[in-house]
């Protein structure tokens, strides 16, 4: 759980990277010069990519206890499908269900709801507003990770997930609540 939630930590410092790079851009430039930046990072990242080294080949032995311990790929749609329709994991079914949900709201209207919010006409104070939004999200999830790795060593993963998808919907509830109150 520790280690799970440090690498989702570190995995949501992009997003404060990404947030501080549009509320300053789209804070001071238009929408144009920010997809030229955002065109120029990914230039930049496909330069980074080509300097990626290859992976190392195993020895011999090692690759011999590998391809033994392979199954087909009947055999794993077969465990796939078994997985699926053992009840167990029905509740994990729902909230990762939910979990897309609230996921897909929080990155389709999150910056609409933040919009319908602000009171100004400024695109550039909207736009800078809603980049410090998805900073201030991305310090929750940052600090979410290291928390919740902790407690899931601690505590009993279902529960864990029982509260953390309450806390998401609730989440969820109060966004909606806010832009219709705006």
């Amino acid at each position: 759980g520790t280690y799970s939630g440090i690498f989702e930590s570190i995995f949501q410092v992009s997003q404060i990277l990404s947030g501080i790079i549009a509320t300053v851009v789209l804070g001071y430039l238009d929408q144009f010069s920010f997809y030229v930046i955002l065109v120029l990072f990914g230039a930049v990242a496909i330069v980074m990519f080509s300097f990626i080294q290859h992976p190392v080949e195993y020895n011999d032995v090692k690759k011999v206890e590998v391809l033994e311990d392979r199954k087909t790929l009947g055999e794993s749609l077969k465990d796939f499908y078994d997985t699926l329709c053992d009840k167990k994991y029905r509740f994990l079914y729902t909230s990762i269900i939910f979990s897309g949900i609230a996921m897909s709201f929080c990155w389709s209207y999150l910056g609409t709801a933040v919009t319908m919010t602000v009171h100004s006409d400024d695109e550039n104070i909207i736009n800078s507003r809603t980049g410090i939004v998805f900073i201030v999200l991305a310090i929750g999830e940052i600090l979410s990770g290291f928390t919740m790795g902790r407690f899931a060593d601690k505590y009993d993963k279902i529960k864990l997930l029982a509260v953390c998808m309450f806390i998401l919907e609730g989440g969820l509830a109060l966004t909606f609540f806010a832009m219709v109150l705006k």
